[in-house]
């Protein structure tokens, strides 16, 4: 198997288990209270790690990240509501499935795909 597919393999072994780890801590935790413990520790990583490049940000793209912020935000909050009345592999399952709308809505909104690699 090449090194590709083993990421591949990695990557969604990883995604996979986070389900089942949310389903345990919306158990205990109200939906909101665990999505803003999550980003806030994920804040402060990337914060962190990606210091230089936060000092070198100007006023638009902060204002572009919070809209995009807000609506990443909004779509987690949903998620984690779903997440909290069903099983993990009927959430896994559809949102696996949403990946497969993306290409769908691009298409038809006459936008074209990535351009192949030469």
């Amino acid at each position: 198997m090449s090194a590709a597919n083993l990421a591949l393999v990695g990557a969604s072994l990883v995604w996979g288990s986070t389900f089942v780890i949310a389903k345990d801590v919306l158990e205990t935790w109200p939906p909101l209270t665990y999505l803003a413990l999550r980003f806030v520790i994920a804040t402060l990583v990337l914060a962190l790690l990606f210091r230089r490049e936060l000092r070198r940000t100007v006023r638009s793209e902060w204002r572009a990240g919070a809209v995009l912020g807000m609506l990443i935000s909004g779509g987690f909050a949903l998620q984690a509501a779903g997440q909290v009345s069903t099983s993990p592999s009927v959430w896994l399952s559809s949102a696996g499935f949403s990946c497969r709308w993306c290409p769908l809505s691009c298409g038809c909104c006459g936008a074209s795909g990535p351009a192949a690699k030469t």
